[in-house]
């Protein structure tokens, strides 16, 4: 394979392994997860609308968030843990890899340098639509879960 071989290669690696981690600490970066939520159009429907589709009975969020690109950054200043990998989420800062799981990510990041992370950002406000049209407001505790695919 020559240089332009490589460098106009556009096959997807392949990963044999992925491992799923919550990520901690969110409730102290509240305001930079905010800034990820996008209203979901579904949310502001009219119940007799909502009633016609395959979402009755099923919840519903009002936000729905942007949950890429995803990057794991070391912190060995980081003064309460010299392991610690915060998480950044469209270059806002969500929380951290809880510190029972930074050695044994870091060993991945340094085994496999072409690993790639994805994240799922769930909860919030929610309602459910009824066939019979009542609504069911409630709100659900805001999680992150990041995948990393080695």
């Amino acid at each position: 394979m020559g240089l332009f071989d490589i460098l106009f290669d556009k096959t997807e690696p392949v990963y044999e392994k992925k491992e799923t981690f919550k990520v901690v600490g969110i409730d102290h970066y509240t305001q930079d997860i905010e800034r990820l939520k996008r209203i979901n159009p579904l949310y502001r429907c009219e119940p007799s609308l909502i009633q016609k589709t395959t979402y009755v009975n099923t919840k519903i969020f009002k936000y729905y968030f942007t949950n890429f690109p995803v990057k794991l950054v070391e912190e060995p200043k980081n003064e309460h843990d010299k392991n610690a990998i915060k998480v950044l989420i469209s270059g806002r800062h969500v929380g951290y890899i809880a510190r029972e799981d930074c050695l044994h990510i870091k060993k991945i990041m340094a085994e496999y340098p072409k690993y790639f992370v994805d994240s799922f950002i769930g909860g919030g406000d929610y309602k459910i639509i009824e066939s019979n049209g009542s609504v069911f407001d409630n709100d659900y505790k805001i999680s992150i879960n990041i995948t990393i695919y080695y």
